[in-house]
């Protein structure tokens, strides 16, 4: 009688991730956030939540320790170019903007990102404004309050550190957690829709909308 070998098993093929990056230009930034130096990363949320700490207990405010901090930049940065000189080490490293100023091609594309973002900002205050968009009135009155309500109940310097602390904890539970969070705003979607649909959609249509073109649309046409 034969005898039927085992075949042997094939070796598991790694499955190969695709690195999640955040949507911001700066990769350094990106990484800090996505805790891919995990040192880097807890120097910078330690020493955020010390200067948090600082100024939360502390009698000074932050416009203070803002001050006293670049007479303590500008007084180091004298000091060490004033020995640098003498002992031939190198000065103290600026950002090479400072060196070499901006070239107007720089100045120009930045006024023109600023004048498409400053056209739709008048845009939207037009239609709120002129009570030409309903829906655009009531979310910036709902925001407005939002703000009003979340100043009243914390510091300014508080909310400041919980945005932070959330800007170095969500992005990394999001990618740790990707499938099922996806799956979740997935569902949710849907559920959102089908509710919109059922209660809120006659409502919504019978909303009169603006009918005058935004500035930064009249912009538009007139330059093409």
């Amino acid at each position: 009688m034969a005898t039927v070998r085992p075949v042997p098993a094939r070796p598991a093929v790694p499955q190969q991730t695709t690195r999640f990056q955040l949507p911001i230009r700066n990769e350094k930034v990106s990484d800090l956030l996505l805790w891919r130096d995990p040192v880097k990363s807890g120097v910078v949320l330690t020493l955020a939540t010390l200067a948090f700490a600082f100024l939360r207990y502390a009698k000074f405010n932050a416009i203070v320790v803002t001050a006293y901090t670049l007479v303590a930049i500008v007084i180091g940065s004298f000091a060490w170019n004033s020995y640098a000189q003498f002992a031939n080490k190198a000065p103290v490293p600026v950002p090479e903007v400072l060196k070499r100023g901006v070239t107007e091609q720089e100045v120009q594309a930045v006024a023109q990102r600023g004048t498409v973002l400053i056209n739709r900002v008048l845009g939207f205050l037009k239609r709120v404004l002129h009570l030409t968009d309903p829906i655009a009135t009531g979310q910036t009155v709902a925001a407005l309050y939002a703000v009003a309500r979340i100043a009243g109940l914390v510091s300014p310097v508080t909310l400041a550190f919980v945005l932070v602390l959330l800007a170095f904890t969500l992005p990394k539970i999001y990618e740790l957690r990707k499938p099922q969070i996806d799956d979740a705003v997935a569902t949710l979607k849907v559920q959102a829709t089908r509710f919109y649909d059922q209660y809120l959609s006659r409502f919504v249509t019978r909303i009169p909308r603006a009918a005058n073109a935004d500035p930064i649309e009249i912009i538009d046409k007139k330059s093409t």
